[in-house]
């Protein structure tokens, strides 16, 4: 044992050497004037590569406690049940938290109870029971890729159990639980939130390369990855799920299991937003900017820093099954349209199939045009129509004023060359007329009488707009 110039205490020990606590008590309380008459902290140094320099012991039967305490606030040690669990600690005495416990097994555990009440702004920080603060290029320019949290999840053997249960192994697992025996007020349930600002610039040439919310990268290497049979469930990138829960799971939360149940979500995906300046606050603003291009884009190129400008390949590009009331529903559109044009619900360049269930025993709907209601200059419209290319109009009600004819016309035409209604028919522009009369020939008929048939026949003809008689 010997001092530094400084009065700090150096004691080296020799291979196999140890210390014990009475000694290490003795060092602590000890006083030695050789600075100032105060002591300094000691300094305990090993003379190998494998000698440990300090060693804390705890010989009592059945426990492995020990600890060290940093005024008598922050303490640091092993066992803190005292059972032998063989756990490393860290506790604060302040709140009476384990914030950081690792298990016999080496589970790290973090822990923190969170109980200020703000007075107003709910929205106000109260903490978190982690944060991790990364600085990229603070100091000095950087270059090259990070993450400022990396999990990295190792997978070997894996055996299957007899009962036929599937092992799960996820790299992150997050659970968000609310008990129904406690209270909980104006609260959003967020399980995942994931912020991404990126920097102020009106210069295009200064934005980020790429921008991306959320990544995911799926390989695939396992043959009939894709299929959904007996040996497997598929494949799937993203996944969302409502379920029951079981009645021990209600239990838990504290429900009751004879009346708890689970409801359905509003939306499985919900894409939203709008962008400007900071005085628009909502998309249906005329000074609105949009909130993406796309509110969802399959393939055309792109959309992945692991897929930068390669086209994609899909067999089906959406699928929508289960479903009871409709399988895709498009709703009124926010503003006028950009080019000034038509807004079109489904724009297709391409083969259109129409297909449908039996409606009844008269035969098969493949489509309906509903009545278009309350247009902004047709109050009483009842108009639907389909149009076919450039050229040709086919729909209801003509006039816009809620009849109940069927037309066929011309696109841009002022008149239709087709227009049926209950009992009745008109032709290139004509009113519907009921169905006329021809008179009938005899059985031995006169030239008077040929007369008179072919007279009420143009007559009927001109009435429905077929002819013009000159």
């Amino acid at each position: 044992m010997t001092t530094t110039p400084l009065g700090g205490l150096v004691i080296s020990f020799v291979s196999g050497a140890t210390l014990t606590a009475s000694q290490l008590n003795a060092i602590q309380y000890g006083k030695m004037d050789v600075s100032n008459g105060q002591a300094l902290c000691p300094i305990f140094t090993a003379q190998d590569a494998v000698t440990d320099a300090v060693r804390i012991r705890n010989t009592a039967a059945g426990t492995k406690r020990t600890s060290i305490s940093y005024n008598d606030d922050w303490y640091w040690g092993t066992d803190q049940p005292g059972n032998g669990d063989g756990g490393y600690y860290v506790y604060h005495k302040a709140t009476n938290n384990l914030p950081i416990k690792w298990t016999g097994d080496d589970q790290c555990i973090i822990q923190w109870s969170q109980s200020q009440s703000l007075t107003s702004n709910a929205y106000a920080g109260v903490g978190g029971a982690m944060q991790i603060n990364a600085y990229y290029g603070r100091s000095a320019p950087m270059a090259g890729s990070s993450a400022t949290f990396s999990v990295i999840s190792n997978v070997y053997d894996v055996k299957a159990l007899p009962d036929g249960t599937n092992s799960e192994i996820s790299c992150v697992y997050t659970y968000l639980q609310p008990f129904s025996s406690h209270s909980q007020k104006n609260i959003h349930l967020i399980g995942y939130d994931n912020h991404l600002i990126t920097n102020i610039t009106a210069d295009p040439t200064q934005r980020p390369s790429v921008q991306l919310g959320m990544s995911y990268l799926m390989t695939p290497l396992a043959a009939g990855s894709e299929l959904m049979d007996g040996n497997g469930q598929g494949s799937f990138i993203f996944s969302a799920c409502n379920r029951p829960l079981s009645a021990d799971e209600i239990t838990y939360y504290g429900g009751d299991p004879s009346t708890g149940r689970t409801y359905p979500v509003t939306a499985m995906y919900v894409a939203c937003g709008f962008s400007g300046s900071p005085a628009v606050v909502d998309g249906s603003y005329g000074n609105a900017d949009y909130g993406a291009m796309y509110a969802y884009l399959a393939g055309g190129g792109g959309g992945s820093v692991y897929n930068s400008t390669q086209r994609s390949r899909f067999k089906v590009c959406f699928g929508a099954y289960d479903w009871t009331d409709f399988g895709i529903y498009i709703g009124p559109p926010t503003g006028a349209s950009s080019t000034g044009g038509y807004q079109v619900g489904i724009q297709n360049g391409y083969l259109t199939v129409l297909g449908g269930q039996p409606y009844d025993d008269s035969g098969v709907m493949l489509s309906i045009l509903p009545d278009q209601r309350g247009t902004k200059t047709h109050a009483a419209s009842m108009r639907a129509a389909m149009q076919i290319g450039n050229q040709w109009l086919i729909g209801r009600d003509w006039a816009m004023a809620g009849g109940t004819d069927l037309f066929v016309a011309p696109a841009g035409a002022s008149s239709p060359v087709l227009q049926l209604d209950t009992a009745k028919i008109g032709l290139f522009g004509v009113t519907p007329v009921t169905r006329p009369g021809v008179t009938a020939l005899p059985s031995s008929p006169a030239l008077s009488d040929v007369v008179t048939t072919l007279s009420s026949l143009l007559s009927g003809l001109s009435a429905l707009g077929a002819v013009t008689v000159h």
